[in-house]
């Protein structure tokens, strides 16, 4: 993600963000 642009760091975030959505539905999933 060196040297990236504005676009590939939107994207790298958007993409993080939705990992971490799935992160956490799968744990609330697994406790309940």
């Amino acid at each position: 993600a060196f040297n990236s642009t504005n676009n590939e760091e939107a994207v790298v975030e958007a993409a993080a963000k939705a990992a971490s959505t799935v992160v956490e539905a799968a744990i609330a999933t697994e406790v309940s």
